[in-house]
């Protein structure tokens, strides 16, 4: 191990540290009988955050990575008011900011009401940053700490100072600023395309002095004058029409996105995927009328020269997993309907490797038959059974078993021995619906 008094350093230009101290991290070295303090377990911590902050820099970078919508939320009382949606955010010094809870943040007073209680509760709110009103501003999330919990610090000495304290909790918080220009940490990447595809040495990024995102551009229009007696849901619809509405909200144009990996995947596959080749339309469907039997045909149509493939069970097709059929261009028959609830079924095209947008198609279920009727008639020793459904078939049992359509059908009223036993049930089939409830009639003589 080379030691401090060892170490020899390159000769030329210093190397770019970025944000961390001396182009090193420390972490301490324990050893038996080891005296610590609130220096070593700090510095314990920082070596952890920081290499964490390093590696969000430098493989990750900074962005907004989901959420973090920002929408218009005026009332009578704050007509520049807007709610940021909850989101995650990596701050551009690697920073996690993590918005669990709506935030309602008002550009006028720039006052923030949440549940979050690292937005609101004290002492961590969001610490707002407040210019003067312009035309043009971008609302930005900050990451920041803040210090809670406080404890009584133990005395020194004879313990007469004892009424000293201090904080023993630091919470990752965040802040909410307007700021009237774009961040210089939001300008464009200093490493081209050019350098990117031609392989050259890539200088590693300088940590930024700043640490915010910006999250949408607003536009205010100070002429506008509200109506004071007007509800706060037709002042907001007020503001998606008005030619001089207050605020125009643009979350996209200035927002930094940052992609996770599972979303980088799927982009490369789609890009990937023959090669740039179109993706193909999706498929469509018809429904046709029932059939005769207890179902419904489903006909694929798929656009030309691209295989269909579709499931019944409203999971997305994949191609060779289960539960995934290749359409054959024969009608898909839909004849069950667990729990008596719509049966989805979903549709891609493939084409060239690449596959298109899934189609959906809810096929309701079919009506029920009415339960059929059962009646013995004890002096005549015989059985008659009716259906009110035109065209329908009585299908019966009569040794107490549940029928289905392979029993026989009754087609004249069945007679039984005197004092024997005969236990009747019957269900109705009829022409486009599903087979009735079973009927029994419990008066039969054992």
């Amino acid at each position: 191990m080379i030691s401090e008094g060892q170490l020899i350093r390159a000769a030329g230009a210093p190397c770019d540290c970025g944000c961390d101290d001396g182009c090193g991290l420390e972490r301490v070295r324990f050893f038996p009988r080891q005296l610590l303090g609130a220096d070593d377990l700090n510095t314990e911590q920082r070596y952890f955050k920081e290499k964490l902050r390093r590696h969000n820099r430098f493989l990750h970078g900074f962005g907004v990575v989901c959420g973090c919508e920002v929408r218009l939320a005026p009332t009578a009382a704050r007509p520049l008011q807007v709610v940021v949606c909850p989101g995650y955010v990596i701050a551009p010094q690697g920073d996690e900011i993590m918005i669990a809870c709506p935030a309602l943040f008002d550009l006028a007073s720039c006052m923030v009401t949440s549940d979050d209680p690292c937005a609101f509760a004290r002492p961590c709110p969001p610490i707002t940053s407040s210019t003067p009103l312009r035309s043009l501003v971008y609302l930005a999330v900050c990451y920041t700490e803040c210090t809670l919990r406080p404890v009584r610090v133990a005395p020194v000495g004879c313990g007469c100072d004892d009424a000293q304290c201090d904080y023993s909790r630091i919470r990752d918080a965040y802040e909410f600023a307007c700021l009237d220009s774009l961040p210089a940490s939001h300008a464009k990447p200093a490493v081209t395309c050019d350098q990117l595809c031609q392989g050259a040495i890539l200088p590693c990024p300088p940590c930024p002095q700043d640490n915010c995102v910006v999250l949408a551009t607003i536009r205010l229009e100070t002429h506008f004058i509200p109506n004071p007696n007007i509800t706060d849901a037709a002042l907001a619809a007020q503001y998606l029409t008005a030619e001089n509405a207050p605020m125009k909200i643009d979350n996209l144009t200035d927002r930094r996105l940052l992609y996770g990996t599972a979303m980088v995947q799927e982009m490369a596959i789609c890009t990937c995927r023959g090669h740039g080749a179109a993706r193909p339309d999706s498929p469509s469907f018809a429904q046709s009328a029932c059939d005769g039997a207890q179902g419904w045909n489903v006909t694929i149509s798929s656009p030309t020269g691209s295989t269909v493939y579709y499931t019944i069970d409203g999971a997305t097709p994949a191609p060779g997993q289960p539960g995934t059929a290749q359409y054959q261009g024969h009608p898909v028959h839909i004849t069950s309907w667990p729990g008596m609830q719509a049966v989805t079924v979903t549709a891609v095209a493939v084409s060239g490797g690449v596959q298109s947008a899934p189609s959906m198609l809810a096929v309701p279920p079919l009506p029920q038959a009415a339960k059929p009727t059962i009646t013995i008639d004890l002096q005549r020793a015989r059985v008659t059974m009716a259906t009110t459904e035109a065209n329908g078939q009585i299908h019966y049992t009569i040794d107490g078993t549940d029928p289905t359509i392979a029993s026989p059908v009754y087609a004249q009223p069945i007679s039984f021995a005197r004092g024997g036993t005969i236990t009747p049930k019957a269900v109705a089939v009829a022409p486009c619906k599903l087979p009735s409830e079973v009927a029994f009639e419990g008066g039969t003589p054992q």
